[in-house]
């Protein structure tokens, strides 16, 4: 197919799902706001946030996050630079849905990165437009949009170019893409650490010895942590009154006897996500995922288990990373066919947004057709 006429398809096909996922965030967003008189709590923070940051009344202040964590800033509670890239599209169009758009828009063009990246490893445009398909068709992709808005969403698309640029050696660029995956949230260091954990493994498997001697790997996995250190322990401690990072004591407190829950429903999500990619994952490339899956997995909070929410906004990407290093062993229609066929089955049943299903507690949102009932 002609180069043109494959991105206009792309194109359009991205687009359609962005037109869809946008219409139901405004409508979930308006139907909360007729029920509870808000818009739920993240979507109102990082509302007021930037409006208080426009009209000088305070440096992306918010009352929730001052009266929960003595937070002056949102700095206080989480360290997301990405937010001054939303001032300029906030201050021409000042709504909520402004910013449910542009995470709509983050996502689903998020695929023709993705498109590119597998088109450069598995050298096919059929494989590449099979795992772009099951990317669009994923419960993942629905749930990370599903739950209102947060900035950290944006770091998808940045994750793919990333992912896209160290296949090809461009360093430098690799680099730029990796500083504004760390721009959407302190822990966004973690997906660093495993894209570097995959990277040896892909050429070390598991002797440990031979991790050390890739170096771009250490660097950027040095990188992360760097990250990780530097906003859990400067940054956030100083734009709050507790002078500590919040989220320790509230998502990683003890008894761990309490987390049972939140673990079964975690290893269940995991398994949805290992199945609406058809399994085809190497054994290999699990200790990367399982490193994202355990932030989430070991939390107390239930919200972090399940799909529906925002938390999986690293795990997701790198899911499609390794499916696509994983499709190198796979025949190219065979690829396809499974991808296809797992990634719309378990849209059916475990989508937030699209399934026939109601899949509580795996997956746990409104559906499309409720809202526009409700609506």
């Amino acid at each position: 197919m002609k180069p043109r006429r494959l991105f206009v398809i792309l194109l359009l096909f991205s687009t359609t799902f962005s037109l869809l996922f946008s219409m139901y965030s405004i409508l979930r967003a308006e139907v909360w706001y007729r029920c509870y008189g808000n818009y739920g709590y993240d979507l109102s923070v990082f509302s007021e946030s930037l409006n208080s940051t426009l009209n000088g009344r305070g440096f992306l202040f918010n009352t929730r996050e001052w009266q929960d964590h003595g937070a002056w800033s949102h700095f206080g509670t989480h360290n997301s630079p990405i937010l001054f890239l939303l001032l300029l599209p906030y201050a021409v169009h000042p709504s909520v849905h402004t910013l449910l758009i542009i995470q709509a828009l983050a996502v689903s063009l998020a695929a023709l990165v993705l498109f590119e990246f597998s088109r450069e490893v598995l050298k096919s445009e059929k494989s590449a437009l099979a795992i772009l398909a099951a990317y669009l068709f994923n419960p993942l992709t629905h749930g990370v949009i599903a739950y209102e808005f947060h900035p950290c969403v944006l770091g998808v698309p940045f994750m793919f170019l990333y992912a896209y640029f160290m296949e090809r050696g461009e360093l430098r660029k690799a680099t730029l893409a990796a500083l504004l995956i760390l721009s959407v949230k302190e822990d966004a260091g973690l997906f660093l650490i495993a894209y570097s954990v995959m990277r040896v493994l892909q050429k070390w498997e598991f002797k440990i010895r031979g991790w050390f001697r890739d170096k771009v790997a250490v660097s950027f996995a040095a990188l992360g942590l760097v990250w990780i250190l530097f906003s859990v322990f400067i940054v956030i401690p100083h734009f709050n009154l507790l002078h500590r990072y919040p989220y320790f004591a509230d998502a990683y407190s003890f008894p761990w006897t309490s987390r049972t829950r939140v673990f079964s429903v975690a290893t269940l999500k995991l398994l949805i996500a290992l199945m609406s990619t058809g399994f085809v994952i190497k054994p290999k490339y699990l200790p990367p995922l399982l490193l994202l899956w355990m932030e989430n997995s070991l939390s107390t909070r239930f919200t972090q288990a399940t799909i529906g929410y925002q938390y999986d906004y690293m795990f997701l990407p790198l899911l499609f990373i390794v499916v696509t290093y994983s499709g190198r062993d796979w025949n190219q229609t065979t690829l396809l066919k499974i991808l296809i066929v797992s990634s719309v089955i378990s849209m059916f049943l475990f989508s937030p947004i699209f399934g026939l299903l109601n899949a509580c507690p795996a997956s746990c949102s409104v559906r499309i057709w409720t809202l526009i009932s409700l609506f």
